[in-house]
């Protein structure tokens, strides 16, 4: 059937395009009310699929487990809080409260201040310190260290400062050595050159295998340095409660001793040009003694080595800060 709507009359033809309009509508309607239907009822399975797991859930999580939890949860905060202040650890470290150098021409001086006092204040105490020594850094002593590496730095410099500074009160023989961890081992830097080029004396450096660090992921950065020093058993417990008393956290690692050599001198002391090219005696046999002199009284002085690892517990925890501010700014 033809429907010629110019011969309608206006009205009719106004009412068929009404009802085409709304018979449109209705199916437009529909469709979006089968669309939104069935969003829904995924939704739906999906919280009834996360009920029925937590549902079965051992413990279930209802109020009485989560108050059980809290109260776990600030126990075990206790049982932190009261380790951390056993190690003396505090918000008010001062290794990191004080600010690192901005430039590297600033980190070299300081650490030019830091030998220089460092000879002073052995000098005074009767150690017997040659001018030329370092404290283990000799990389820096006509440069500073790559940017990477001046806030690691800054925080060895300070540590050994207080090390030193307890040694001295114990008035040792003398110093043997001073070794720490190599900053590139713990910082990588960018510019491999530079750090090949500032490695310094190999003496200054040693190696302390992660598995023997007290460092863990996220809880503790820790330094580890090394002290050989000659003296006798007053003087190594003299250091170590030094040490213990420390207004930093500082734990000891390890502690080695051995006899002096033959000739009085520690086997692990530095030795000069004079010594290289002198006449040692052979064993047992002092210098300008017979071979049948034997000692009285034996010597009790020994080379001692400690290793002590300083806890960065600060670190973890601005690392930390700066993770969730940069979430919460994404």
């Amino acid at each position: 059937m033809n429907l010629d709507l110019a011969k309608r009359p206006r009205a009719t033809v106004a009412s068929i395009v009404f009802v085409i309009i709304l018979a449109g509508s209705a199916v437009w309607w529909g469709q979006q009310q089968a669309a939104t239907s069935t969003k829904v009822e995924r939704q739906l399975r999906a919280r009834l699929a996360q009920w029925r797991a937590l549902s079965g859930s051992q413990p279930a999580p209802v109020s009485a487990v989560a108050e059980a939890l809290a109260v776990q949860v600030a126990k075990a905060r206790r049982t932190v809080n009261s380790l951390r202040q056993l190690l003396g650890a505090s918000g008010k470290d001062p290794v990191r409260q004080t600010t690192p150098p901005e430039q590297r021409a600033d980190a070299f001086f300081a650490i030019a201040r830091f030998m220089e006092e460092q000879r002073s204040a052995a000098s005074r105490t009767g150690v017997p310190v040659p001018e030329t020594e370092t404290f283990s850094f000799s990389a820096h002593r006509n440069s500073g260290p790559a940017d990477e590496h001046i806030a690691l730095v800054h925080r060895q410099t300070l540590v050994v400062t207080r090390l030193l500074n307890l040694l001295w009160q114990t008035r040792p023989v003398s110093l043997i050595a001073v070794q720490r961890e190599n900053p590139s081992a713990k910082v990588e830097t960018g510019n491999k050159a530079i750090t090949v080029s500032r490695e310094g004396r190999p003496e200054d450096w040693f190696e302390w295998p992660s598995s023997r660090g007290l460092a863990r992921d996220g809880i503790v950065d820790t330094l580890a340095f090394r002290i050989g020093f000659v003296g006798r058993t007053a003087t190594l417990r003299g250091f170590l409660a030094g040490i213990s008393a420390a207004d930093v956290p500082l734990v000891v690692r390890e502690v080695s001793v051995q006899p002096l050599g033959s000739n009085g001198q520690a086997p692990g002391g530095r030795r000069t040009l004079e010594d290289l090219f002198r006449d040692e005696p052979e064993p047992g046999e002092a210098a300008g003694e017979s071979s049948n002199t034997v000692s009285i009284i034996p010597a009790n002085d020994a080379e001692f080595s400690v290793t002590i690892e300083y806890l960065d517990l600060v670190g973890p925890m601005l690392a930390r800060a700066a993770e969730l501010e940069e979430e919460d700014g994404q």
